[in-house]
């Protein structure tokens, strides 16, 4: 199946416009009809991290890609404990955009997180899961935010205020280098749109200022490990998406995460760094497609039951 590009200009199939949840103006598109698929991106990310997927899933699903308030262009996120907020303002966007209250959750990382909580907390809402290089599920600093923080601050904008003049062209293109060097395996075989489209999000000193803080409060949530302690309880179809060379979130949470979801499929991606729906999308929507069908791929070495892990 070839990849479509979702044009971000929008087209006649494609509906973006803003909905008010749990009181925060979010901004949302949305396309296709049939049963309803929520998208939730990761940290710093925006909708633009489904460009390449929403058009496939779209012709057999309603999909819903959604900004997670302080992300992309949704207002800030003022409440705390941030990660229960935004549980309780993803199962306010499956009430309004489900007409049976129940919708499929897609979730990469940051937003594997949310959609694995929202699961946990209310699992009646929630149809089938699918958790893209899932953030959240070890202890204490994740990897991710050690890595990501290493470099945020030695950009220039954070470095000290005599930097805080660099052109926001300038900042623009060093913040989608390192985004690019630290989620794909293989950054020069991504379209470069990919990076920028998350960049222009964070090209001023204030906003990157903001995306640390809004780290810091998010890193501090997550240490307990509770989403990986109450996995075990999951009992909803459950899909579990990894690239292997994942930097940021190593391939042994999937691996832990798989076993502890009774019933859940993993499927590896090889020679993929941590956003699959960028560097794999044809092969992305593929698996997700059959198990939105019901279907094991079972024609694929990459799906791992759990009786194979040992293996």
């Amino acid at each position: 199946m070839a990849a479509v590009r979702w044009s971000e200009g929008g087209d006649a199939t494609e509906r973006r416009h803003v909905l008010r949840v749990a009181g925060t103006r979010t901004n949302v598109v949305e396309m296709g009809a049939g049963e309803p698929v929520i998208l939730l991106h990761g940290f710093g990310d925006s909708v633009a991290t489904w460009r390449y997927v929403i058009p496939a899933l779209a012709r057999t699903h309603h999909v819903v890609a959604a900004d997670l308030p302080g992300f992309g262009r949704s207002q800030p996120a003022t409440h705390r404990p941030l990660l229960d907020w935004y549980a309780h303002w993803a199962e306010e966007l499956i009430a309004k955009v489900a007409p049976r209250g129940r919708a499929t959750l897609i979730g990469n990382s940051l937003g594997g997180a949310v959609a694995l909580d929202v699961a946990l907390r209310t699992p009646l809402r929630v149809s089938r899961l699918v958790l893209v290089d899932c953030a959240g599920l070890g202890s204490g600093v994740p990897l991710w935010w050690r890595l990501a923080t290493a470099q945020l601050l030695r950009l220039p904008p954070l470095a000290g205020p005599a930097a805080r003049v660099l052109p926001e062209a300038v900042l623009q293109r060093v913040v989608a280098e390192v985004y690019s060097s630290l989620v794909f395996q293989h950054p020069a075989s991504v379209d470069a749109d990919c990076s920028r489209a998350y960049a222009a999000h964070h090209n001023t000193p204030a906003r990157l200022q903001h995306l640390v803080d809004l780290g810091h409060d998010i890193v501090r949530e997550l240490a307990s490990g509770r989403l990986m302690q109450d996995a075990p309880t999951l009992h909803i179809p459950t899909l579990i998406l990894w690239g292997r060379q994942d930097r940021l979130v190593p391939v042994s949470h999937g691996l832990a995460l798989q076993r502890r979801v009774a019933g859940s499929q993993l499927y590896l991606f090889d020679d993929c760094g941590h956003c699959p729906q960028l560097e794999r999308p044809a092969e992305f929507c593929a698996a997700v497609e059959r198990f939105l069908c019901g279907a094991r791929a079972a024609t694929s070495a990459r799906i791992v039951g759990a009786d194979q892990l040992g293996a």
